[in-house]
């Protein structure tokens, strides 16, 4: 009993502090890497994601359906952060095929973001650092 107890404070310590510090234990953000939805083909119309944004130099590019799609319009505070009113270096909320070949995210604070997916050819990450 004793010895269950000394393996399960430490492991509980260790998710405290890092829910603490902001770190999203649960969750990650869309990659080419990531095989399930919403990052991989298969997404629904219609069905809320949830979603991390990436957001640190604006918001310009999400990876979402297996492909990349681009901010329209591309969305900033003028020196490559978000826009005020969003989390910086990512946002979460949930994504949501929409429309006609269209992408939103709506951000947990409501803001949202429209997207257009790439041409199929262009799906290297198109952006560009911005530090």
């Amino acid at each position: 009993m004793l010895a269950s107890r000394l393996m399960v404070t430490p492991v509980l310590f260790i998710g405290i502090l890092l829910a603490g510090c902001g770190i999203d234990v649960v969750g990650s953000e869309c990659s080419p890497q990531v095989k399930e939805a919403p990052c991989a083909v298969g997404v629904k119309a219609g069905k809320a994601y949830p979603y991390t944004l990436y957001t640190h130099c604006g918001i310009l590019w999400a990876y979402f359906d297996e492909r990349w799609w681009e901010a329209s319009p591309h969305l900033g505070d003028g020196s490559g952060n978000p826009p005020s009113g969003w989390g910086n270096p990512f946002d979460r909320g949930t994504m949501e095929m929409v429309g006609e070949g269209g992408a939103r995210f709506i951000s947990g604070m409501g803001q949202t973001a429209e997207f257009k997916p790439l041409p199929i050819e262009v799906q290297e990450y198109p952006g560009v650092g911005c530090d």
